[in-house]
């Protein structure tokens, strides 16, 4: 969200002090979820029009509430421990729930120093003679990394076998300027992570300019950011004849454009994701079936599947290629391990410019490495764990 960490407290000033503590008890909490999730939902909010400092304060509040709730109202002191605490914001909201269970002892670690008190408490107590030198055997046993073929091996295996085929990317970045002339409908699909743009002829319904762009940070400078690349191509005009809006950002998008081009308002419409993405696939799947009965594959033709990896969730849908529209729908709720979000941050964590750079690697890479670990955040740990004994980043 490119929010600097120093700047936090500032957004969230009017839910500080002891005189906010009502304010803070309105803030709504999330349902457990990891962290990573929980992150790119706090981009989903705002992306919906929620205001950022009600977005944030809200994912704080989940983040550390998850951490307090385990401790028993048995206990008599708590100290607060850890970076997060470094924000007043998060300790007040420590203390409020610790407070409500009868816990009115709570320290702040300002220096973050407790653990190593500790360990010269240890120390003292013991005596610095008594205390076992670590011999050179380690207790764990070293892990054998399990390697898989490469992706480029698997795609070639797959594709011979008629398992997989990748459609190629599109080329539609260039746009005519003659455009101007041509009734068009727009589509907008703005997401958690990116914000995506489609022009099409409204009379073919022919895909004229395909684009997308980062949504990380306000939604509506992305839309605006969107259309002044249109005009840095020359398009000052267009002959709109519908705009339809799609992804987590859409009531917000849509509010925006009916305020600033009222004549267009009933002409704005917005879609959920499931539906828009299962009928965009339609034609494709269609394709798709054609091309494998041609070369004598067995195909299911009444239904199709299809994966939708977002920036913040997987959607799993079953399209019904005899009524042309959705039949059934799953979501991963909790988890952001296949998620785009989850995606940037290894991006990030690598140094790589953009997740398609990051494709590209992982696609020529001589071989991979099977990371034992399904969870985000644990598998952003072995990632570093990897990083730090050597091995190149295209490969894990």
């Amino acid at each position: 969200m490119d929010i600097d960490k120093n700047h936090v407290d500032g957004i969230l000033k009017k839910y500080l002090g002891k005189e906010a503590r009502a304010e803070r008890t309105k803030i709504s909490i999330r349902a457990d979820r990891c962290g990573v999730f929980s992150s790119s939902a706090t981009i989903s909010d705002k992306n919906q029009g929620i205001p950022l400092d009600a977005a944030l304060a809200v994912t704080l509040k989940s983040e550390v509430l998850k951490a307090v709730k385990k401790i028993s109202a048995r206990t008599e002191m708590v100290y607060l421990t850890g970076r997060v605490f470094n924000w007043q914001f998060a300790r007040d909201c420590a203390c409020d729930y610790l407070e409500s269970i009868g816990i009115n002892q709570v320290l702040f670690d300002e220096k973050q120093c407790l653990e190593l008190n500790g360990l010269k408490y240890i120390i003292k107590k013991i005596g610095i003679n008594n205390i076992k030198q670590q011999g050179f055997k380690k207790v764990a046993k070293e892990e054998a990394m399990i390697e898989y073929p490469s992706f480029a091996n698997l795609y070639a295996t797959y594709t011979k076998n008629n398992i997989y085929f990748r459609e190629k990317d599109p080329t539609l970045s260039i746009i005519s300027k003659n455009i101007a002339n041509t009734p068009i409908v727009i589509g907008l699909d703005i997401g958690s992570t990116m914000a995506k743009i489609v022009i099409a002829d409204a009379l073919t319904h022919n895909a004229i300019y395909i684009d997308s762009f980062d949504n990380h940070g306000d939604t509506i400078e992305t839309v605006k950011h969107i259309f002044r690349s249109l005009q840095k191509k020359g398009i000052h005009e267009l002959k709109i004849q519908q705009i339809s809006i799609t992804g987590s950002g859409r009531y917000q998008v849509q509010k925006i454009l009916r305020e600033t081009y009222p004549y267009l308002r009933e002409h704005i419409s917005v879609l959920v994701e499931n539906y828009a993405h299962a009928r965009g696939s339609l034609q494709e799947a269609k394709k798709h079936i054609i091309n494998l009965k041609n070369k004598g594959e067995a195909v299911n033709e009444d239904f199709c599947l299809l994966v939708d990896v977002g920036g913040e969730d997987t959607k799993i849908s079953v399209v019904s290629l005899k009524n042309d529209d959705l039949h059934d729908n799953a979501m991963n709720v909790k988890c952001s391990a296949g998620t785009g979000s989850l995606m940037d941050t290894l991006r990030s964590m690598l140094n790589l410019k953009s997740v398609s750079l990051a494709c590209e690697k992982a696609m020529t890479a001589e071989k991979s490495y099977g990371i034992n670990a399904t969870c985000a955040v644990f598998l952003i740990e072995n990632a570093r764990k990897l990083q730090a004994q050597g091995y190149e980043g295209s490969i894990g």
